[in-house]
């Protein structure tokens, strides 16, 4: 209870069936790969919130009326949603980290959404979240901060 699993594709299995969730123990000879699955989603999972009322505090079991719900950030996968802001992102995107070239073949995680040897850029934003889109996203919504990238590695 209360740990991170994450869902494994190992490699020279290609079967669906052939996945398997394992605690973040049995992922620690493969640091590199789970440090990029952390950048390609966001960020390290969050613990999901403790349900209930704390020890100590009882809830009165008459009320006149019914108090308003509070409202739950959502969660997928452990990770609280976010989406990247409407429009341009050149004043929200701190920098592009890297451009990488995405293999499935050469990973064992299998949550990636894109297709074989495409190209991807890891965009650092400035309110810390990091995140992975496809060049032609890039393109459209930080051009002037791709360029910059591009720039300082020539």
């Amino acid at each position: 209870k209360g740990q991170t699993f994450y869902q494994v594709k190992w490699m020279g299995y290609e079967n669906d069936e052939d996945l398997t969730w394992e605690p973040k123990e049995n992922l620690e000879t493969a640091p590199d790969i789970l440090e990029a699955y952390h950048q390609k989603v966001g960020g390290t999972p969050e613990p999901p919130n403790k349900k209930g009322a704390p020890a100590g505090k009882r809830k009165s079991e008459a009320q006149d009326s019914p108090a308003p719900k509070k409202g739950r950030k959502s969660q997928i996968n452990g990770f609280a949603e976010w989406e990247p802001p409407l429009g341009s992102w050149e004043e929200h995107v701190t920098r592009v980290a890297a451009i990488i070239e995405d293999d499935l073949e050469a990973g064992v995680i299998k949550k990636a959404k894109t297709e074989p040897k495409d190209l991807s850029g890891l965009l650092e934003w400035d309110n810390g979240r990091k995140t992975q889109h496809n060049m032609q996203l890039l393109r459209q919504k930080c051009p002037q901060r791709l360029l910059d990238y591009y720039e300082s590695h020539l």
